[in-house]
């Protein structure tokens, strides 16, 4: 069975580069987030990444204002930097979706100096690049290069 990390991962990778999902995926995620409203975590860390997945869902669902604040429960678990930082990116992809490109980008810029996984950055950066060229935000499209730049570096230091 994966853990609530992998889950996230999966689901984030997905939203993050595909197009909107179909009905099927819809439901699917759907799904997901019913599971993860009702599952208990074992610890602190599982129950922040399964808040993690549980956001993404309800984001991509049409739920930005609970996803937000399934976010905000998540950070107030206090785990570690990495869920943290998920959080944090799942926020400025919200944040972007709802229009508030400043926010948006003042919270990839958090994400790109403290993560240091390349997956999520890129996918971070794909995304955010995406929603700047549809809005023509100079700000934002800045943001997201930085996370892609941010990306590439941590990529080459994982090949060293």
């Amino acid at each position: 069975m994966p853990t609530n990390r992998a889950a996230f991962e999966e689901i984030w990778q997905a939203v993050c580069i595909q197009p909107a999902p179909d009905d099927g995926e819809r439901e699917e995620l759907a799904r997901i987030a019913q599971t993860l409203r009702v599952a208990p975590a074992s610890d602190v860390e599982e129950r922040a990444w399964a808040l993690n997945t549980l956001s993404v869902a309800l984001a991509t669902l049409g739920h930005p204002s609970e996803a937000l604040g399934v976010l905000r429960a998540c950070v107030r678990l206090e785990p570690s930097d990495e869920a943290r930082i998920a959080a944090l990116a799942c926020a400025a992809l919200i944040r972007a979706e709802q229009g508030e490109h400043d926010d948006a980008a003042r919270l990839a810029r958090i994400v790109g100096g403290a993560s240091g996984d390349p997956r999520m950055l890129s996918a971070l950066g794909t995304a955010l690049a995406r929603r700047a060229l549809e809005a023509d935000d100079e700000e934002l499209g800045e943001a997201a290069s930085e996370c892609l730049r941010w990306a590439d570096l941590e990529t080459a230091f994982a090949a060293d």
